[in-house]
C-alpha cells in the first residue's frame, strides 16, 4: 500500500470547494486500492482505453508501459492532491491541459480515460471498489479534467 496515501487528511473537508459532492473518506479508500493494485489497473485500463480509443494509441509510443504507467501515477497523485486540498494542483492541471494539447490530446479524451480508469478499477478491484469510492472517484476525475480541458483550451489559443 502507498504509504502516503494513508497518511493523508483533507485540509478542510467542511470548506474545501474541491471536495464538495464528493464523500472524501470514499476518495480515499479509492485511492488507497488504486496504489494497492496500480499495475494491475494500469494493464486494465489502457486496454479497455485503446479498445475503445483506437485514436487515443498513436499518442503513446510503440514501447510506452512507461508513458502509461507514469499517466496513471500523474492521475493517482492529481487525485492525491485533490483530496489534500494542495494549492499547486490547479496550476498543475492547467499546465498539463496545455502539454496535453500539444500532443494531440483531444477534449473528449478525457471523458473516455475517466471511465476507462473506472471500469478498469471494477474489473480489478470488483466488490472492494463500491460505489461510494466510485462515485467520488468519478466525481473527482469530473473535477481534475475540468481544469485540464481549460488548460488544453488556453494551449490552443
Amino acid at each position: 500500500m502507498n504509504p502516503s496515501a494513508t497518511s493523508l487528511k483533507p485540509r478542510s473537508l467542511a470548506t474545501s470547494p474541491a471536495l464538495e459532492a464528493i464523500d472524501p473518506p470514499a476518495l480515499l479508500r479509492a485511492l488507497e486500492l488504486f496504489a494497492t493494485h496500480e499495475a494491475q489497473i494500469t494493464q486494465r485500463l489502457y486496454v479497455i482505453f485503446f479498445d475503445r480509443r483506437p485514436d487515443a494509441r498513436e499518442l503513446f509510443g510503440a514501447h510506452s508501459i512507461g508513458e502509461r504507467e507514469e499517466m496513471l501515477r500523474e492521475t493517482l497523485r492529481s487525485l492525491h492532491a485533490l483530496y489534500a486540498g494542495e494549492v499547486w494542483l490547479e496550476g498543475n492541471l492547467l499546465a498539463l491541459g496545455k502539454s496535453h494539447c500539444e500532443y494531440g490530446v483531444t477534449e473528449d479524451m478525457y471523458a473516455s480515460f475517466s471511465d476507462c480508469l473506472i471500469d478498469g478499477g471494477q474489473d480489478v478491484l470488483g466488490d472492494e471498489f463500491d460505489e461510494a469510492a466510485v462515485d467520488s472517484l468519478r466525481a473527482a476525475m469530473a473535477r481534475i479534467t475540468k481544469k485540464m480541458k481549460a488548460g488544453s483550451k488556453n494551449g490552443s489559443a
